[in-house]
């Protein structure tokens, strides 16, 4: 096994970066299901290092006023998840995969699919506060029962 060094991070020049520029752009194209990990094992990079990159749009850029790779690696992994969600869309579709394989990937990857419970609560606004602090437990249950049939629950 490879010793790994540790020490200084790896500095990469503007054409290493375009090289690998270059290679998630044929991976995503070439590959079915394109993902990040896969591509980063293939090409020996960290994971972390290609995000870095994509956030940082204006960065990467050499001192011969070369146009800055951030904002291609960030629009390449738009594409990749793209991809992916459409891949998973249409295999769910066809029975290719589980529903709830599909469900947990889409929420777990950050494409907007969300849990959401929508509830709309209304109030008579001519109704009056009762004060039931004077009332049997009999008179509360009463009047919990007559508001219950109201909201029909």
């Amino acid at each position: 096994m490879d010793k790994i060094k540790v020490g200084r991070p790896i500095k990469y020049s503007y054409k290493e970066k375009k090289s690998i520029l270059d290679a998630l752009k044929l991976y995503i194209e070439k590959d079915e299901y394109p993902t990040m990990p896969k591509f980063c094992v293939i090409n020996k990079i960290s994971k972390r290092r290609m995000y870095e990159w994509a956030k940082n749009e204006k960065e990467n850029a050499d001192t011969k006023k070369k146009q800055p790779l951030g904002q291609y690696f960030s629009e390449l992994i738009d594409m990749m998840n793209n991809k992916q969600e459409s891949f998973i869309e249409e295999n769910v579709m066809v029975g290719h995969l589980s529903p709830a394989f599909a469900i947990f990937k889409l929420k777990q990857q950050g494409f907007g699919w969300t849990d959401r419970i929508e509830q709309t609560i209304t109030a008579d606004i001519n109704s009056t506060v009762e004060d039931v602090s004077n009332m049997t437990p009999e008179q509360r249950k009463q009047r919990i029962d007559e508001f219950m049939q109201k909201v029909n629950v």
